[in-house]
């Protein structure tokens, strides 16, 4: 018997339903979303160049402020020629190093 079979015989003796097809892309990147929502720090995920890819509920809040960061046109700037400084080293050590993490 296969695997996915064995499954599904087990599945079906413990009465669950039928494991389905996993949901489309647009409705994983959507609770993605919501799930960083969730997270009561602000957190912004931009890519290499500094373009916001996503900011949670916290972090809106912030840029709509720009006490430490702002947006413009899309990009992700600090508020200030010394968290600009910040945000554009985070973004060439995650070039060379991978992911980063930037407190401010």
């Amino acid at each position: 018997m296969e695997m996915n079979s064995v499954i599904e015989v087990s599945r079906a003796a413990f009465g669950l339903p039928k494991v389905s097809a996993p949901p489309p892309d647009s409705l994983q990147a959507a609770m993605l979303a919501r799930v960083l929502d969730e997270i009561d720090h602000g957190l912004i995920l931009v890519d290499l160049t500094g373009r916001i890819l996503h900011a949670n509920h916290p972090a809106r809040w912030e840029l709509g402020s720009a006490q430490a960061l702002c947006e413009r046109d899309g990009m992700l700037w600090g508020s200030d020629d010394a968290r600009h400084r910040q945000v554009r080293q985070a973004l060439k050590d995650a070039s060379h190093d991978g992911p980063s993490i930037v407190e401010l």
